[in-house]
C-alpha cells in the first residue's frame, strides 16, 4: 500500500477555524489557517522538532516584511529531506531565503525554475547540501531542505513581503500560528518604522506583547521558552491608510506609492439572467462556501427577479439546472449548492464561456486548474470571477475577469460589504498618464478593495509628477496627480523588486506569451515566480558545475573559473548526436547476427545453465554483478507470484532450438490485483457497488494527505466497473501535492490502464509542464498520444525527446524511443510526416517479444530480469544472451524504462521478472509502482501488447511479471 504519512511540525488544521478577530460590525476577514509554513516528512513516523523559531516583523507605510529564522531537530537516526509548504495571499511573496551551511546562513540566488529542481535532485543523490524554495500552483510556495542530519539541526530563513490590507482607514497586520508541541526557544519582535501614531494590538493569543516607542519607531518584542505559539497576533496602524505613503529606491530610479481615493462609480445595469459557474474539484473544500453563498445572495437581491443557471465543474462539465429567483429568495439554488460534492481535479477546457449568452457570467472557483489549458475563449457577457480560499492562483483569476470585462472578487481578504458594492458598482480602473517624460514603465493596481491607489514605477525626474485617470467601465471619472516623494531612507526596502514583481504580475496573464520576460525580470531582481526559485548550494564548485549565479561573496571567483571552463568545452564540444549514432549501429549489428551463438553469450563472460526452480526468487546484490548467475534458488522473502510453474513442466533447452513465428505465442501476466490491506478498505469491500463512492465521500476527510488513499479507492471503484466515479477520485491526485511528479505518474498510468486515454493524457502533461528537464516525461506522454491514435504528435513528442539532453546519465532511454518511433513510422506510414527525423535514423526491424519495464519513483533502482527457455538469464550483467535476447542499459537512478528485445523467439518459455534492488530516496513517499509491457510481433501490423501494473511491498524483493510461452 502506498502510504504518505505527512508529520507535520507546524500544524495549524482546526486551530483557527473558529477564531474571531474582531467584532462582527468590523467584518474584517477572519485569517487563514494556512497561513503560516508547515513542515512536512514524508516518512514513516519521524517527528521533525522545532528547536528554536526567531519572528522579525518590519512595517514600512503600507509595506510589512516578516521573516521566519527556524530551527528543525531530526530526533531519528536518518538522514531526511524537509518539505516547507505554505500558500501565501494575493498581496504577500517570497523576498529571500537562506539556510545553514556548515554554521553560516547562505543566501539564495535565483535560478531558473526546472533547472534549479534538476540540480536539487542531483545533488541530493550525491549526498550534497543543497536548498530550494519555488512556487508551486497559484501562490503556493515550496521550500526543499536537505540534509536534515540525523540527531541533527538544519536552520533556515524564510522573508516575506505583503503590502497590508485596509479596514476603514487602517492598515491591519496579522500572523496566524499553530503548533501542538512545545517550542523550546521562541522569540517575536515587531517594528513599525516612523509609526506616526502607536499601533493597536487587537489580537494577541500566545505572548505578551505591548508597542512602545524607541528612536523613530514602535517596537513590541517578547521571548519565551518552551512556548505553545498558537493562535493569532494581529496589529492595526491607525489612520494610516487616510495618507499618501511614497518612497524611492537607494539609487533614486525607482519609486513606490500609495494613496487613498474616495469615489464610487455608478451601479451596473440590472440583468434578467445569469450564469452561474460553481467549482466542485477537490480543493473546492477549502473555500469558504457559506460566505460565497452570502454574498451570491445579496447579489441576487440587487438584481431582482431573474434567472439563474447552474453548472458545476471539476475536471469535467456537469449538467446545468435552471433556477427562477423571486423577490431575492434564493433556497432552492443554495440548497443546491449546499448539496454538491468537491471532489476531483479541475479543468476549464470543456466549459464553453463563449457559448453562455447571459447578461452576466459568475465563476466562483479558486483557480486552481490541474488539467487543460489555462486561457479560455472570449466570453460574450461580463464575466466576475469570486474566490474565498487563501490557496488560489489570483493571477489568472484577475486575468480572466479582466479580459473579460469583468473584476475578480477575493473573499479571503474582503469583507462581504465590499465584496457587495464591487459587484454591483461599474469596475473602476486606472492607468498612468504620460504627459511627461518624469516616470515611465508606471504600473498602477487597485487595492482589493478599491479604495486605495497602489503604484510603482520607474523615476527620470528629481520632482517627478505622476499623473493617473481613473475609469469606471469606459467613461473616465477623474485625472489624479501625486508628487512623487524623494523618501529615502527605508533601505530595507527593495523598491526595485518591488517594481519588477508588479511587473511581473502583470505578464502572468498571459504568462505562456511572456514567459521569457518574466525569467529575465525574475532574475534580474531577484524574485520567485511561475518560472523561477530561490536556491543555496554548498559549495562554490556546484554554482560552477551547473552554472548557477552564486552570492555575492563568491561572483569574482564564479565568473573568473566559469571563463576559463568555457574555453576549455568550446574546444570539446561533442555532438548530441553521437550517442544515438552509436545505439543504432549496435542496434543494427544486433538485429543482423545470426543467433542462437554458442552458449556464452556475446557479451556476456560467464556460461549459464538450467535450474530445477523458477518459482521464488531472491534478489541479488551488485556484487555479483560480474558473474551471470543462473536462476536464483527459493526465496525466503515475500513475493508477488504469477503462474505457479511445476518443476515436471520445466525442459531443459538447447541454445539451438529452432525460432518460430509468434502466432503459437501465448502470453500471461500478473493478474493480482491492487492490493491494499487499509481498513477503509475493509470496509469499502462490504459494500454494495452504489454505497463504495459515498463511503468515499464519508471517510475523505480522514485522508486528504494520503495519496494511498485515493490511488486504492480509484483502484476498488474501476474494479467493480464504476469507472466514472473511479476517474473522479483519482484526479484528486493532482489536487493534493502540488507539482508531485511521481504521485500524478502513478494516476496517469491507472487512468491509461482503464482506458481512460484523455485524462490520462491531461495528467502527463501536467507531468511534462513541472518536469520538462526529464525525458520520461515526454516518453510517457508520448506513448498516451499513441494509444490515443494521436500517433503524428507522438512521434514529434518522442523526436523532440531526442533533441533533450539527458542529465540521468541513462543513455539508453534515447535508444529506446528510436524503436518505439520506428515501431510507429512502421505501422503507420501513410499517417506520419518525419522530416524532423534523419534518415540514418530510419530503420525497419522488427521482434517477436518486446518487454519494457519502468517505475514511478526517482533515486530509485529496479531490473528487469528474462530467463528463457534453457535456463539462460538476461540481465544488466548478462546484456546479450545465446538465443538472440538483447537488454537496454542498467537504470540505477531513475524510473526506467529497461528494455528486452529478441529478434526471433524460440519454442519455450520466457520468464519475466522485476528485482526491486532498492532506493536511495531521502524522502519515503511511499512503496515503488511498476509498469511493465509485454509485445508480440513488435514493430508489424500484427503487434499486440498486455500491460502489467504492480505496486512493490519492501525493498529486496523480487516480483514474477508473467511469462511468454512460445508453442
Amino acid at each position: 500500500m502506498l502510504k504518505n504519512i505527512i508529520i507535520r511540525s507546524l500544524i495549524l488544521a482546526g486551530l483557527l477555524r473558529s477564531l474571531v478577530m474582531c467584532s462582527q460590525t468590523m467584518q474584517m476577514p477572519a485569517p487563514d489557517i494556512d497561513a503560516f509554513p508547515q513542515l512536512s516528512v514524508q516518512n514513516d513516523s519521524i517527528d521533525i522538532e522545532i528547536a528554536s523559531m526567531d519572528i522579525g516583523i518590519k512595517v514600512f507605510g503600507n509595506i510589512a516584511i516578516t521573516s521566519y529564522d527556524i530551527t528543525f531537530y531530526n530526533p531519528s537516526n536518518r538522514v531526511l529531506e524537509g518539505e516547507l509548504n505554505f500558500p501565501l495571499k494575493a498581496n504577500q511573496e517570497i523576498v529571500g531565503f537562506s539556510m545553514d551551511v556548515d554554521g553560516k546562513l547562505r543566501k539564495g540566488v535565483v535560478v531558473e525554475k526546472h533547472r534549479g529542481r534538476q540540480v536539487f535532485e542531483t545533488i541530493v543523490r550525491e549526498g550534497i547540501d543543497p536548498g530550494l524554495i519555488e512556487k508551486t500552483s497559484g501562490n503556493n510556495f515550496r521550500a526543499r531542505v536537505y540534509p536534515i542530519m540525523a540527531n541533527g539541526t538544519k536552520r533556515i530563513v524564510i522573508r516575506c513581503q505583503e503590502i497590508l490590507s485596509i479596514y476603514n482607514s487602517d492598515y491591519i497586520y496579522q500572523l496566524p500560528m499553530g503548533f501542538q508541541r512545545v517550542i523550546k526557544d521562541f522569540s517575536i519582535k515587531a517594528e513599525v518604522v516612523k509609526g506616526h501614531k502607536k499601533p493597536s494590538i487587537i489580537t494577541n493569543d500566545f505572548t505578551h506583547l505591548n508597542f512602545t516607542k524607541w528612536e523613530e519607531s514602535f517596537v513590541a518584542e517578547a521571548r519565551q521558552k518552551t512556548i505553545y505559539a498558537s493562535g493569532l497576533f494581529a496589529f492595526l496602524l491607525p489612520n494610516a491608510g487616510k495618507k499618501e505613503f511614497g518612497i524611492r529606491s537607494d539609487d533614486g530610479q525607482y519609486f513606490y506609492a500609495t494613496a487613498p481615493i474616495a469615489m464610487t462609480s455608478k451601479n451596473k445595469e440590472k440583468v434578467s439572467h445569469i450564469h452561474l459557474l460553481w467549482d466542485v474539484s477537490g480543493s473546492g473544500s477549502n473555500r469558504n462556501s457559506e460566505k460565497e453563498i452570502d454574498l451570491l445572495s445579496a447579489y441576487l437581491k440587487y438584481h431582482g427577479d431573474l434567472k439563474v443557471s447552474l453548472t458545476p465543474f471539476n475536471h469535467v462539465k456537469h449538467p446545468t439546472s435552471d433556477f427562477t429567483i423571486i423577490n431575492g429568495d434564493i433556497s432552492d439554488l443554495a440548497s443546491a449548492i449546499k448539496s454538491l460534492r468537491y471532489d476531483g481535479g479541475s479543468c476549464l477546457e470543456n466549459i464553453p464561456f463563449d457559448e453562455f449568452n447571459t447578461g452576466e457570467i459568475l465563476l466562483f472557483s479558486d483557480g486552481l486548474i490541474n488539467f487543460g489549458e489555462l486561457s479560455i475563449k472570449q466570453c460574450k457577457s461580463p464575466l466576475n470571477i469570486i474566490n474565498s480560499s487563501l490557496k488560489a492562483d489570483h493571477s489568472l483569476m484577475e486575468h480572466l475577469a479582466l479580459s473579460n470585462k469583468g473584476t475578480y472578487i477575493d473573499l479571503s481578504v474582503l469583507a462581504l460589504n465590499d465584496a457587495l458594492v464591487m459587484l454591483e458598482k461599474q469596475q473602476i480602473t486606472a492607468e498612468a498618464d504620460n504627459m511627461n517624460d518624469h516616470t515611465s514603465d508606471v504600473i498602477i493596481t487597485l487595492s482589493p478593495n478599491k479604495k486605495h491607489l497602489v503604484m510603482t514605477g520607474k523615476v527620470h525626474h528629481e520632482d517627478a509628477l505622476l499623473a493617473i485617470k481613473l475609469y469606471s467601465g469606459s467613461n473616465e471619472l477623474e485625472r489624479y496627480e501625486m508628487e512623487i516623494p524623494e523618501e529615502q531612507s527605508y533601505h530595507d526596502i527593495p523598491v526595485a523588486r518591488i517594481w519588477a514583481s508588479q511587473r511581473i504580475n502583470v505578464l502572468l496573464r498571459n504568462k505562456q506569451k511572456h514567459k521569457n520576460d518574466i525569467i529575465s525580470l525574475a532574475t534580474r531582481y531577484g524574485v520567485v515566480s511561475d518560472y523561477t526559485s530561490l536556491m543555496v548550494l554548498e559549495r562554490l564548485e556546484d554554482y560552477i558545475r551547473f552554472e548557477v549565479e552564486p552570492p555575492a561573496e563568491w561572483k569574482g571567483e564564479y565568473t573568473r573559473i566559469k571563463k576559463r571552463k568555457k574555453d576549455l568545452q568550446s574546444s570539446n564540444k561533442d555532438d548530441y548526436t553521437q550517442t544515438i549514432n552509436t545505439y543504432i549501429k549496435d542496434y543494427k549489428e544486433w538485429w543482423n547476427t545470426t543467433f542462437p551463438q554458442s552458449k556464452r553469450s556475446p557479451k556476456g563472460n560467464t556460461s549459464f545453465h538450467v535450474s530445477d526452480q523458477m518459482d521464488l526468487d531472491v534478489p541479488i546484490t551488485r556484487q555479483e554483478e560480474n558473474t551471470p548467475p543462473p536462476p536464483p534458488p527459493p526465496a525466503e522473502t515475500n513475493i508477488v507470484s504469477l503462474i505457479m510453474i511445476e518443476d515436471s513442466d520445466m525442459e531443459e533447452e538447447a541454445c539451438d532450438t529452432p525460432p518460430v513465428r509468434s502466432r503459437g505465442m501465448q502470453v500471461y501476466t500478473n493478474a493480482i490485483p491492487w492490493d491494499s490491506t487499509a481498513t477503509y478498505m475493509t470496509e469499502i469491500s462490504k459494500l454494495k457497488g452504489s454505497e463504495a463512492y459515498p463511503y468515499y465521500i464519508s471517510v475523505k476527510e480522514k485522508h486528504l494527505n494520503q495519496p494511498s488513499f485515493f490511488l486504492d479507492i480509484a483502484a476498488y471503484l474501476f474494479k467493480i466497473n464504476r469507472t466514472k466515479e473511479g476517474v473522479t477520485v483519482i484526479t484528486n491526485i493532482a489536487e493534493l501535492q502540488l507539482e508531485d511528479a511521481e504521485v500524478l505518474r502513478v494516476a496517469g498510468h491507472k487512468l491509461i490502464e482503464q482506458d481512460q486515454l484523455e485524462t490520462g493524457i491531461l495528467v502527463f502533461k501536467k507531468i511534462k509542464e513541472i518536469r520538462p528537464e526529464e525525458l520520461q516525461s515526454y516518453r510517457d506522454l508520448a506513448l498516451a498520444l499513441e494509444k490515443a491514435g494521436r500517433h503524428q504528435d507522438a512521434v514529434d513528442l518522442m523526436i523532440e525527446a531526442l533533441h533533450q539532453p539527458e542529465l540521468r546519465a541513462n543513455s539508453g532511454i534515447k535508444g529506446i524511443l528510436l524503436n518505439e518511433i520506428n515501431s510507429l513510422l512502421n505501422k503507420h506510414p501513410q499517417l506520419i510526416e518525419t522530416t524532423q527525423l534523419p534518415d540514418g535514423w530510419r530503420y525497419n526491424m522488427p521482434v517477436s517479444i518486446r518487454i519494457v519495464l519502468s517505475w514511478s519513483t526517482d533515486h530509485s533502482d529496479v531490473d528487469l530480469w528474462i530467463t528463457e527457455p534453457g535456463g539462460e538469464q538476461c540481465m544488466y550483467s548478462n546484456n546479450r544472451t545465446c538465443l538472440g535476447g538483447r537488454l537496454s542499459y542498467d537504470v540505477t537512478n531513475g524510473y526506467g524504462p529497461e528494455e528486452y528485445l529478441i529478434k526471433s523467439a524460440r519454442q519455450g518459455r520466457y520468464k519475466i521478472q522485476a528485482n526491486y534492488f532498492g532506493d536511495r530516496r531521502p524522502s519515503i513517499t511511499g512503496p515503488i509502482t511498476l509498469y511493465a509491457e509485454i509485445f508480440e510481433n513488435y514493430g508489424t501490423m500484427q503487434q499486440t501488447s498486455r500491460q502489467v501494473v504492480l505496486q512493490l511491498k519492501e525493498q529486496k524483493q523480487v516480483i514474477d511479471l508473467g511469462e511468454v510461452r512460445v508453442d
